[in-house]
């Protein structure tokens, strides 16, 4: 059974629009074997069956046009196949696992395949062959419309989030989106830690954005 989704309080990725993020893994957004653990800091999913986890969203608007963010996931259990961390519009009825990521409205970088999917395109081929101990970042712009995703503190395609070049996504609908960490349908889990705090990141965040997710 899927809980229950709170579409309430989310992260707005628009020119003139507000952007609000998010701080936890939602309790109330997630599959059953999406296991929450460290005070839903933790996420834990069992890559058996389609599994995700969407961040929940606190109620922090931040005005004139939006805003720029970097957050972190760091990587703990890696024993199943596929799975992918990103972007996911809030509005998306979610009513399985498989729905949370290829679908319309998903930005997803997946570990394995090597590719990034934008709004159910694979709009890049890129490496982000993640094992445990790794950290996932996100740079948002909000101010722009554009995401970057990081590996250990190493861009993808010469992105940069300080130039505003070479993002990884870069074309949203309009709407509320939430950071997501989905896992494929193969054996094994996979373990991610979100850290939105300045004193729990590991790398400095770009140039004009800000630590964490407020």
């Amino acid at each position: 059974m899927i809980p229950t989704i709170n579409l309430a309080n989310s992260l707005t990725i628009g020119g003139n629009s507000s952007l609000i993020v998010g701080t936890k893994w939602n309790s109330a957004d997630k599959t059953t074997n999406a296991v929450l653990s460290g005070s839903d800091y933790v996420v834990t999913a069992n890559n058996s069956t389609y599994e995700f986890a969407r961040t929940v969203r606190n109620n922090l608007t931040l005005d004139g046009g939006g805003g720029k963010f970097y957050c972190e996931c760091l990587v703990g259990t890696v024993t199943g196949g596929d799975c992918f961390f990103g972007l996911l519009l809030t509005a998306n009825t979610i009513t399985s696992g498989a729905n949370a990521f290829g679908g319309a409205n998903t930005y997803a970088a997946w570990r394995n395949s090597g590719t990034t999917v934008q709004n159910n395109i694979t709009n890049n081929a890129i490496a982000l062959p993640w094992i445990a101990g790794s950290i996932l970042g996100l740079a948002i712009d909000g101010v722009n419309n554009k995401v970057w995703v990081s590996l250990d503190g190493s861009y993808p395609i010469a992105g940069d989030p300080v130039a505003g070049t070479n993002p990884v996504w870069f074309s949203f609908p309009s709407g509320s989106f939430a950071v997501v960490f989905g896992t494929d349908n193969n054996a094994g889990s996979d373990e991610l830690t979100l850290k939105t705090s300045t004193a729990d990141l590991t790398y400095t965040p770009p140039a004009g954005f800000t630590a964490g997710l407020p």
